[in-house]
């Protein structure tokens, strides 16, 4: 009965109750019971939180190597603004004039 001074201290009232019995099989089986009922037999659980939570998923779960570059698609920031569209036209047209088309 390891965890008697927990249950005294979860329940104070319910213990003195319990200790004001006769010293029996029963009281002993009461005890127990109210043990497992209320978990006082358990450790306690600490709860992660929500933003470890969210980094842990962030990661990414496939194998990426160290000494490689990242895959050119995955820079999918564009620039957007007029000088980036001429540049990207400007890119366009000197890229076609390769091709020769």
């Amino acid at each position: 009965m390891q965890h008697v001074e927990k249950f005294a201290q979860m329940d104070p009232e319910l213990a003195d109750t319990i200790l004001e019995m006769p010293d029996t099989f029963e009281r002993q089986k009461l005890v127990y019971k109210n043990i497992k009922a209320l978990g006082v037999h358990k450790p306690k659980v600490v709860e992660a939180s929500i933003q470890a939570k969210v980094d842990a998923n962030r990661k990414s779960p496939y194998y990426q190597p160290t000494g490689v570059s990242p895959a050119p698609y995955n820079n999918s920031a564009g620039d957007f603004s007029p000088s980036g569209q001429k540049n990207a036209y400007d890119q366009m047209q000197k890229l076609k004039a390769q091709l020769r088309i």
